[in-house]
């Protein structure tokens, strides 16, 4: 099978992670979209970085594909991909499904001249913008990443990312150490895990 897009992925794969995607609603009118595009049509936006109209005509309705975007955003069938494609990966490695270790770091971006919800200036990199908090495991794999105007301070930031991540702990049940930058964390911003804050 030759994909027309890079992006494109094969039937085979699709089927890996169909069951992970929210079921069709009860009510209302039958699904007839066909969701294997709408998933590649996703995933073109993502890898190639156009607008939702400038969608091939081979795929849906940009907006049919933006409503299951937000969908599936809302309801959690992305992180649920990503979660599994991420275990899949890491036994490929020869490693647990679930990481026991992660690094966390933060880094402040400058923002388009419209953006201007959640953005600030941060006095010591002299940077008006956000601030995006991340943490992967040691493979570099995503865990969880949180998005701040760029004035919150590094210890704040951080605090937040690591109590979504304590309402999410079935995510990382095994996750017991954090290397972080920020020498001043401190064990108490994640109560219900334990997890050692070492410095780089």
């Amino acid at each position: 099978m030759t994909l027309a897009y890079t992006s494109e992925f094969t039937i085979e794969q699709y089927e890996l992670f169909q069951s992970l995607l929210s079921p069709a609603s009860k009510s209302g009118r039958p699904r007839s979209v066909n969701l294997m595009l709408v998933l590649q049509a996703n995933l073109y936006v993502l890898v190639s970085g156009c607008a939702w109209r400038l969608l091939p005509k081979e795929y849906p309705p940009y907006s049919t594909v933006y409503y299951y975007f937000r969908k599936w955003r809302d309801d959690g069938s992305w992180k649920r991909i990503h979660d599994h494609l991420v275990q899949w990966a890491r036994v490929t490695e020869a490693r647990d499904p679930t990481p026991s270790a992660a690094s966390l770091d933060s880094q402040s971006v400058p923002t388009a001249v419209m953006v201007q919800k959640a953005v600030g200036y941060d006095a010591g990199k002299h940077i008006k913008g956000r601030k995006r908090f991340t943490l992967v495991d040691t493979l570099g794999f995503l865990i969880a990443v949180h998005v701040v105007a760029a004035s919150v301070p590094e210890r704040e930031g951080a605090k937040q990312l690591l109590t979504k991540l304590n309402q999410e702990q079935r995510r990382v049940p095994q996750l017991v150490r954090i290397w972080s930058m920020a020498a001043s964390l401190e064990k108490s911003f994640c109560s219900g895990l334990s997890i050692l804050f070492v410095g780089f």
